[in-house]
């Protein structure tokens, strides 16, 4: 756990980083498959914190412990987690690894040299969610490319750049709709 000599000390003596690192000594003492962790960084320093977090990933990941962690620090979330469940008035809003929740909520971005507007509004008249940023089209609720592929195509534009949006876990919980 890494508190080397302080591991004798009594544990009211220790900083919340230690007693912290304590704590999660006691729950893989019995060597469980399934550990419950809630909020495991709160109190700690920036310092303790990556330490923490980087400690809890290898727990889990050589040790080969499941681990569950509820947090509202979603960016500790990302470095440690290898999938999410989203929470909205109690039930399941969003579920999956990582990967899936960043591209399955994300849609996909597309630059073209001209013709945003155009775009946009043929998008739009196909049902779907889309909205221009100077060069930049982000289109949101669609699986595959084909429809945005026969809207550039139709409207004869250069394709600059299509790629799937990847977001961070916090813009997935915003996207979500768990909060309005």
């Amino acid at each position: 756990m890494g508190l080397g000599e302080e591991r004798f000390r009594p544990v009211g003596t220790m900083s919340t980083g230690q007693k912290q690192r304590v704590k999660l000594a006691a729950a893989l003492a019995h060597d469980p498959t399934l550990i419950l962790l809630d909020e495991p960084t709160d109190g700690l320093d920036p310092v303790q914190r990556d330490d923490m977090l980087t400690l809890i990933r290898r727990v889990g990941h050589e040790f080969g412990m499941s681990i569950l962690i509820s947090s509202h620090l979603l960016d500790e979330v990302e470095k440690v987690c290898d999938s999410a469940v989203i929470l909205a008035d109690g039930r399941v809003a969003v579920s999956g690894s990582l990967d899936e929740l960043r591209i399955r909520v994300g849609g996909w971005t597309v630059e073209v040299e001209r013709g945003t507007t155009e775009l946009v509004d043929s998008l739009r008249r196909a049902g779907v969610s889309a909205s221009s940023d100077g060069s930049r089209v982000t289109i949101e609720g669609i699986a595959t490319p084909e429809v945005l592929r026969d809207a550039v195509a139709h409207l004869g534009l250069a394709l600059v750049r299509l790629e799937r949006r990847r977001l961070s876990l916090e813009e997935v919980f915003l996207e979500a709709g768990v909060y309005g």
